[in-house]
């Protein structure tokens, strides 16, 4: 069992892929499920992925969190009204828990779905159902661990270094600022309002796809 600081979990299209360049932007080596190198595996730090949220031996994507302990957990959450109509054209790839993967109703629960008339009421039906379902999974993995809203990730991360035991620093100052030598670092909570609003924008800027 190897174990890793951080994993990010959550339903899908919560912004798993947008986490993990969020927290390279600031120096964690936090990769994501996705199979397109450097990602589709656990970095050195940890990993973002939405299939960690269960137990899957095999996962579609990414490695299996059965081989990996985690310091810490976060519970990454998004808007549902930008979720739900993205899972809707979303088809989770096939794996031994692809039913789980798909978040279905537990076994003899009524299926909305069915009586939804049309086919893209239907989707929408079940894409909210999967972010219901999943997002308690992926909450039960995160106890004692923190929520964070995507929306508020950049605001959120002295908390989250808080929790993780380390300082909050970015790899260096945004180029704007020009007064520290190259590889100096400042924290985050340190930064007075503007300086801490042209470090907010640069790491976004890095993390954007």
């Amino acid at each position: 069992m190897e174990r890793r600081r951080l994993l990010v979990t959550g339903c899908g299209r919560s912004g798993t892929l947008y986490a993990s360049r969020v927290l390279q932007a600031v120096g964690l080596d936090v990769r994501h499920e996705m199979p397109v190198p450097p990602n589709g595996v656990v970095g050195e730090d940890g990993i973002a992925s939405w299939y960690m949220a269960v137990g899957d031996p095999r996962p579609p994507y990414g490695p299996s969190a059965a081989h990996y302990e985690f310091g810490l957990v976060v519970h990454l959450v998004r808007d549902p009204l930008k979720v739900i109509p993205s899972v809707a054209q979303f088809r989770a790839p096939q794996s031994p828990l692809a039913p789980l993967h798909r978040a279905e109703l537990p076994r003899g629960a009524a299926d909305p779905a069915r009586a939804a008339p049309g086919r893209d009421h239907a989707l929408m039906i079940q894409g909210a159902r999967y972010w219901y379902h999943w997002n308690h999974l992926a909450e039960a993995r995160a106890r004692g661990g923190i929520r964070i809203q995507v929306e508020r990730l950049i605001e959120e991360l002295p908390l989250l270094f808080e929790r993780l035991g380390i300082p909050c620093y970015p790899p260096r100052p945004p180029p704007s600022q020009g007064r520290r030598t190259p590889g100096a670092t400042t924290s985050m909570r340190s930064l007075g309002a503007s300086r801490g609003r042209a470090s907010r924008s640069w790491i976004a800027e890095r993390a954007r796809p």
